[in-house]
């Protein structure tokens, strides 16, 4: 039955009169190893500079300057972006005065 099926497509190799359907080994297929891929390496993550600062004040008081007629005041106390504020005081006698005794003089 082989042979004539392939004689019938005009294969030459299929001519031999004792070739048969059993004959006909085929070849075995040899399989290359899979290629396997050196695993993937993820370059290091870099850690951002530590950013060096002076840090002015952490306190109202580190920030005090002597003098009895200012508020000394701390601004973002502790950070980097700390500073002193001295803010003058402007005295209303009569609004103490009144807040005192609740009279006016």
């Amino acid at each position: 039955m082989f042979a004539e099926l392939c004689e019938d497509k005009g294969y030459s190799w299929c001519s031999s009169e004792n070739q048969t359907e059993e004959s006909v080994e085929e070849e075995p297929v040899e399989e290359e190893p899979p290629i396997e891929e050196p695993p993937v390496e993820e370059p290091p993550v870099e850690e951002p500079p530590v950013e060096e600062c002076t840090v002015i004040c952490s306190s109202d008081g580190e920030c005090d300057d002597t003098n009895g007629n200012t508020l000394d005041v701390c601004n973002n106390d502790g950070g980097c972006d700390s500073s002193c504020t001295n803010l003058p005081v402007v005295f209303n006698a009569r609004a103490i005065w009144s807040n005192l005794f609740g009279l006016m003089p």
